[in-house]
């Protein structure tokens, strides 16, 4: 449902915030809940919501927060984020928030650590 909602009303920055909020809590330590949200487009719905709200931080907080939860998940998560653009979406949002919101910042260093966690190529 969350997911669906995302895909419906992408421009909705209130429901894009609070959805990526709880796909990240729901997928937060439940390793069957990241491969259900991964294989439904998880991944792609907060790559897109980092994209269309870059100036929007509890959005693009609660989208790095949900990834770094994915990046924990598996290799082939992490790989399917980089091959998304993942990583250079990340470095953008760290640097982008770092003097306004280092919170938002925070959470993109966090992701993208855990893509770099055993998995050096990315």
């Amino acid at each position: 449902l969350l997911l669906s909602a995302m895909k419906r009303y992408p421009v909705n920055v209130n429901l894009q915030a609070c959805a990526c909020l709880a796909v990240g809590q729901l997928t937060g330590s439940e390793l069957k809940s990241k491969e259900r949200a991964a294989a439904a487009g998880a991944v792609s719905l907060l790559l897109a919501a980092l994209a269309k709200h870059p100036n929007e931080p509890c959005a693009q907080r609660f989208a790095c927060s949900a990834l770094r939860h994915f990046a924990s998940h598996s290799q082939q998560t992490k790989t399917s984020i980089a091959k998304r653009g993942g990583v250079e979406k990340l470095c953008e949002v760290g640097r982008r928030h770092l003097a306004i919101e280092p919170r938002v910042s925070s959470e993109a260093l966090g992701a993208l650590c855990h893509l770099a966690s055993k998995h050096p190529e990315n």
